[in-house]
């Protein structure tokens, strides 16, 4: 668990950053998850990973920045996927209990703020983590 999701990250952002050094510029944008933040029982080595994932992400934000590269995160949500497709509907409609938007969140939605945060429009965001839970960590 901890290998495959804190240590995937490392490794991918280590094979990144040397082109982004030589040209002075670039945007990386982990994963992490609602658990890294508030925990759930029974997914203690899943939740360090996440957690892990946030404290790269600030640390590397600080190590690279002044080569011009940005390094941020995501926090999603519950979001219904293929992975999820077979959970009780009670066990969803537990998870989603929380969320202040009845819509919840989406893929897309979690997609478009991957999108903003690599997007020149976020150019003075580094070290940061945004949070898309439809209002649940509210």
């Amino acid at each position: 668990m901890l290998e495959a999701n804190l240590g995937g990250v490392f490794r991918c952002c280590r094979a990144v950053i040397p082109r982004m050094v030589s040209r002075r510029t670039g945007s990386i944008v982990n994963v992490s998850s609602l658990t890294a933040v508030h925990g759930l029982a029974g997914l203690t080595a899943y939740g360090a990973a996440k957690a892990g994932i946030l404290g790269l992400t600030r640390s590397l934000a600080r190590e690279i920045g002044s080569r011009g590269i940005r390094v941020n995160a995501v926090i999603p949500g519950f979001v219904p996927t293929e992975m999820v497709a077979d959970l009780a509907p009670e066990k969803v409609m537990a998870l989603r209990a929380a969320e202040a938007l009845p819509g919840g969140v989406t893929a897309a939605a979690v997609a478009d703020a991957v999108a903003f945060l690599l997007s020149d429009r976020a150019a003075s965001i580094t070290g940061q983590s945004l949070v898309i839970d439809a209002g649940m960590s509210a």
